[in-house]
């Protein structure tokens, strides 16, 4: 998918940023994994990729998924 020039002007860098990373790289990592329903799973770092893993790991079913990373306030968007 290309994006327009005003288009990453809109969305800011960051945004392209976990368009672009996090969002490939955090459900690769949940197949990569083998996520079955019912795991448990642990996801250490909640930037945008770890953010990815954990919404990978919900659609893949997981019974429990444990999120962990040292910033309190990214926790809740986990």
């Amino acid at each position: 998918v290309e994006l327009e020039k005003d288009m990453i002007w809109v969305l800011g860098h960051e945004a392209c940023r976990v368009w672009i990373y996090g969002i490939p790289t955090g459900f690769h990592s949940a197949e990569l994994a083998d996520i079955q329903f019912g795991d448990v799973v642990a996801v250490f770092g909640l930037g945008s990729v770890g953010l990815m893993g954990v919404a990978a790991a919900a659609l893949k079913r997981a019974g429990r998924i444990i999120a962990v990373d040292s910033r309190e306030q990214v926790v809740p968007y986990s």
